[in-house]
């Protein structure tokens, strides 16, 4: 064990060196920059047509492992939506696999030409470091698998339309329901346009779970997307999917493109940000956040999420897939855009939700600035640019996250309806957040010097939400908590003997 824990610390710093990244990634064909991790951990809680396949795999590391001591490197190769990673995840996972090795990394090399000098190093280190490694490889190109492999790769096909009809299935009539002939005839000929993507056969077979009305599945089958020469079948049944949406749903959809592919939302942020831009109000004796919370629902329900995680709190992550990111996105064009702050050009001046990130550089940087007067959404998840109050103070923002502590700029935002503030360096809020008369939503996160509220902050009457989360620094709660009459949430109290800090608050809320 102790020869296995030096060779993990070995490899461990040759991983930085080389400037390669725990997890997997793979390059998106889509653009030149953007990655997607994964994990070991399969996501899929049925899979279809592919344990033959693992089962062809899962001989090669145990065969070869066995009789040779060099360095084994099998590929799979096969387009996007074929089920790679699945597959990999499968063998991965895989009790056999388990017990015979002592130690497993996942990691992924992509198709990026660029890194290849950084594989063939880190190669070589498992090749004098580690006897009888055995390692499995995806790609999307046959030429990366020639360089990276040193058996012959295994070639994905398309999932049979048989599979695709299981797995449509399984979303189309779930909860036992009745498989009528009629929708079951037509279902058959609807899986056939998806080509074998698995996204499509989700999305699809989750849109018709909703009605059993053979006019609308005869509708869908019979769509005029499925002739739009301009897009992909696969586009073609999101399209028709999204148009299968409630009038309601589509902007809350369509909002989700402003975070990057890959993002790992938060459900909870992500209802709040539909509350600020007015996408969910209440309804009847259904509160706003109910409201949010039916329409989230409704959209995983469909397959417009995925890769839904729970914390031991209860805190809900997911993400979305890229094709329906790039569905999104295509409903917004410019008025939803999300950009890496080391390629930023003039924005157009009809934006209205932006998000900036940075994972490269941690030099300051500057916003093209203009007037934006239809911008809503400004999410910065990097340090603070230069001349952010300039363009605060000529915005009709709902909605900002940003870490900057020049908060003057703040009494110019009377629509803000959601403020997050994470690492700022203030020690007192500010009473320029106090003037947010319309503030619905005010997140601290990591704020490390903020000891203490400032006692106007009780004139934040539609105050819904208050978070507060690693700013341990914080030395008191707010003033008279008890007067938050709309208040939802409240993360942390802290009691003080001085009146209007004691418990006594709690009775009103």
């Amino acid at each position: 064990m102790k020869a296995v824990a030096k060779k993990i610390d070995v490899i461990a710093k040759d991983r930085m060196k080389y400037g390669l990244q725990v997890g997997v990634t793979e390059e998106r064909q889509r653009g030149a920059d953007e990655w997607r991790q994964t994990t070991s951990v399969v996501t899929e809680p049925v899979v279809y047509g592919r344990y033959i396949y693992k089962e062809q795999i899962v001989k090669f590391p145990l065969k070869h492992t066995t009789d040779k001591e060099e360095l084994s490197v099998y590929s799979i190769v096969g387009l996007g939506e074929y089920g790679k990673t699945t597959l990999a995840q499968l063998v991965y996972n895989n009790e056999r696999v388990r017990n015979h090795f002592d130690l497993k990394i996942w990691i992924f090399v992509s198709d990026d030409f660029s890194m290849m000098k950084k594989w063939n190093k880190f190669k070589s280190l498992l090749q004098y470091e580690t006897k009888g490694a055995s390692i499995l490889v995806t790609a999307r190109l046959d030429i990366v698998a020639s360089i990276m492999a040193t058996y012959h790769a295994h070639r994905l096909t398309r999932l049979s339309d048989s599979d695709i009809w299981s797995l449509f299935k399984q979303q189309a009539f779930r909860e036992n329901r009745e498989e009528r002939a009629e929708l079951v005839e037509i279902g058959k000929k609807l899986v056939r346009k998806c080509v074998g993507s698995t996204l499509a056969a989700k999305v699809l077979g989750s849109s018709l779970r909703f009605t059993s009305d053979e006019h609308q599945w005869i509708s869908v089958l019979e769509s005029e997307f499925w002739n739009l020469t301009e897009d992909d079948p696969i586009m073609s049944v999101l399209r028709l999917s999204y148009f299968n949406l409630k009038l309601s749903l589509r902007p809350c959809f369509t909002f989700c493109a402003v975070f990057p592919k890959d993002f790992e939302m938060v459900k909870e942020n992500l209802i709040h940000l539909w509350m600020a831009n007015g996408l969910v109000t209440s309804r009847g004796n259904l509160q706003m956040e109910d409201v949010g919370n039916e329409v989230w629902n409704e959209l995983y329900q469909r397959s417009f999420f995925q890769e839904v995680k729970s914390d031991f709190v209860g805190n809900i992550t997911f993400k979305m897939h890229d094709f329906i990111h790039d569905l999104g996105q295509s409903f917004m064009g410019e008025e939803c855009i999300s950009y890496d702050v080391s390629k930023l050009t003039n924005f157009s001046i009809r934006v209205h939700h932006i998000s900036l990130f940075d994972n490269k550089s941690k030099d300051d940087y500057m916003i093209p600035f203009q007037k934006f007067d239809s911008l809503r959404t400004f999410l910065e998840y990097k340090p603070p640019s230069k001349n952010l109050n300039m363009l605060l103070s000529s915005t009709p923002l709902r909605a900002l996250h940003a870490s900057f502590h020049q908060l003057s700029s703040l009494m110019s935002l009377i629509h803000l309806r959601y403020l997050e503030l994470n690492q700022s360096p203030i020690t007192i809020l500010p009473g320029s957040v106090c003037r947010l008369q319309k503030l619905q939503t005010l997140k601290l996160e990591r704020c490390h010097f903020l000891s203490s509220f400032p006692k106007q902050l009780i004139e934040l009457k539609d105050l819904r939400h208050l978070m507060i989360k690693n700013c341990h620094s914080l030395m008191s709660s707010p003033f008279k908590i008890g007067k938050f009459t709309c208040l939802k949430t409240w993360s942390i109290f802290i009691v003080d003997s001085k009146t209007g800090y004691g418990l006594a608050e709690l009775c009103n809320l």
